[in-house]
């Protein structure tokens, strides 16, 4: 046990998260500016899709191949460099826009430069969290603590794009993106890194380097050998693409779903948002690795069940508590399973890892709002609405069952190698 005030202590990591409290404010009120001005040009579920597709699914192509970068760069460095380059980018998009360019194929552009920069930065983000914390038992809680403050911004950012995009319009939009990504490098560049992270970067400072592939597989078959890591990012996956991938299509389904504008879909992305912290801050007290293990397996059965309820009735604040309930439940699944992966996974293979969570989570949402997006907009929200639920229902229980498995098989090899250490001393 350990006193609550002592992570606190951790100034590096509270740094960053400070750096995170603007950062991520500034990708909510891009994802819901770009989402918003593709469906009031185009009035098309499959163009939002699209959209979402073109920002998440690089990831899946490129993110485990940049996780081998991850592994090999000083990754604050690398943190600093793209958030200078994605205030670049916001504030590039925001001169366009102000000009009269907002083409909806200019927006696939820019979509398609933040899915690149995103496949970058993903792994980076996602494995520069354990570097920052200098008390191992502080791990647990600030992977969850790290959530918190990007599910944090999932309610205030979309508040704030619709305040900015009512009042001044999507160009000031971007432009208020771009200065919220300069805090984040300006906090960093005084960051240090404890010393299993500065062991690491000397380690491959000396280390002959293999190939990109190379190195690439060894991380693929790492994760693919280890029945427990593989089992948590099925669950991901599933979870991903036929539930939380619906939080993606809000700009369409506020209209063709609840009949509603932009304030709405700024109170809906809203609820999801306070939703998912509340989950966050929940985990973030949870001690042991069974009791994170059981919100990751019943938060993916749970949020399949929340998405068969929401094709069940069409009503704008029953939609509020409906898409609450599935921002809640699937972050009880993602935390978990990241937090379960931080905790697990063999500090060499860290950043390929984490990438392949990462690309699931993105790639996951690209794919499935693409899917779902396409397939409402031809067989209606209801039935597809249903249908995803049901079968995210079913492979939800049956790699629940294969988690659990595999945490007991791990237990034991934990226990016997444990009982013969005892024995040989």
């Amino acid at each position: 046990m350990f006193k609550s005030n002592e992570f606190f202590r951790e100034r590096t990591l509270l740094r960053y998260m400070l750096g995170s409290l603007f950062s991520t404010q500034g990708v909510w009120i891009q994802r819901l500016t770009l989402g918003w001005m593709a469906w009031s040009s185009t009035h098309s579920e499959t163009w939002v899709g699209m959209i979402a597709f073109f920002m998440f699914f690089p990831t899946v192509i490129f993110g485990p191949f940049f996780g081998v970068l991850a592994d090999r760069i000083n990754l604050r460095a690398g943190v600093i460099s793209l958030n200078f380059w994605n205030s670049l980018l916001s504030a590039s998009m925001a001169l366009m826009i102000a000009h009269g360019w907002h083409d909806p194929y200019l927006l696939l552009g820019f979509a398609l430069l933040l899915g690149l920069t995103t496949s970058v930065y993903q792994p980076m983000r996602l494995a520069l969290v354990s570097d920052l914390v200098f008390n191992p038992k502080y791990l647990q809680r600030a992977v969850a603590s790290n959530s918190i403050i990007f599910n944090t911004s999932r309610f205030i950012g979309p508040a704030l794009a619709g305040i900015i995009i009512n009042h001044w319009g999507n160009a000031t939009a971007f432009a208020v993106t771009a200065a919220f990504y300069l805090p984040m490098p300006l906090l960093l560049m005084r960051a240090k890194l404890n010393a299993s992270a500065r062991a690491s970067d000397d380690s491959r400072k000396s280390k002959k380097k293999e190939g990109v592939l190379s190195e690439f597989r060894s991380g693929l078959n790492y994760a693919r050998s280890n029945e427990f890591i593989l089992c948590l990012l099925l669950v991901t996956l599933f979870t991903t693409v036929f539930a939380r991938a619906f939080l993606e299509l809000l700009p369409a389904l506020v209209q063709s779903w609840f009949n509603q504008g932009v304030s709405e879909l700024a109170m809906l992305t809203s609820s999801a948002g306070i939703a998912a912290v509340i989950s966050g801050v929940w985990l973030s007290g949870l001690k042991q690795r069974n009791t994170m293990l059981a919100a990751t397996r019943w938060g993916s059965i749970i949020t399949a069940i929340v998405v068969i309820l929401m094709g069940s009735y069409q009503n704008f604040h029953y939609g509020l508590l409906v898409i609450a309930g599935l921002a809640f439940f699937s972050t009880m699944a993602g935390i978990g399973s990241q937090t379960l992966i931080q905790m697990i996974v063999d500090r060499a293979f860290r950043g390929r890892v984490v990438s392949l969570w990462g690309a699931i989570v993105m790639g996951g949402a690209s794919v499935g709002s693409l899917m779902l997006g396409t397939l409402m907009e031809h067989l209606g929200n209801r039935p597809v609405m249903i249908g995803a639920g049901i079968l995210s229902l079913l492979t939800s229980i049956w790699v629940s069952r294969r988690l659990q498995k595999a945490a007991e098989d791990s237990a034991s090899a934990e226990a016997e190698a444990m009982a013969t250490g005892m024995v040989a001393k």
